[in-house]
């Protein structure tokens, strides 16, 4: 919903929707899921957003996140385990989803 030929923010935010009307109770998201390297954490946002407009409380479904895997924005993947790296970004994502704690 966030790379190349992504659909528009409100079709995904239907699918989102739709998933959680089918039960689907866990979802899986990066902060490297995004077009464009200044788009860092476009997924995440876009799936809080989605949430939040649905009305469910962070505790009924479990968002899972990654850090470390960045994506410039050419195509290429690539990694940074720097501690310090890592702290910042988990601080970025728990923001990004609207959580004091990311659940997974």
């Amino acid at each position: 919903m966030s790379i190349e030929g992504r659909p528009d923010a409100q079709r995904s935010s239907s699918t989102i929707h739709a998933a959680l009307d089918a039960g689907v109770t866990r979802i899986d998201t990066a902060d490297a899921y995004h077009s464009d390297a200044n788009e860092v954490g476009h997924n995440e946002e876009l799936i809080a957003r989605a949430l939040r407009d649905y009305g469910v409380d962070a505790g009924d479904v479990l968002v899972a996140t990654k850090g470390g895997h960045l994506c410039p924005g050419d195509g290429t993947w690539t990694r940074n385990g720097d501690p310090e790296y890592l702290k910042r970004a988990v601080k970025e994502s728990a923001r990004r989803l609207g959580v004091d704690a990311i659940g997974l």
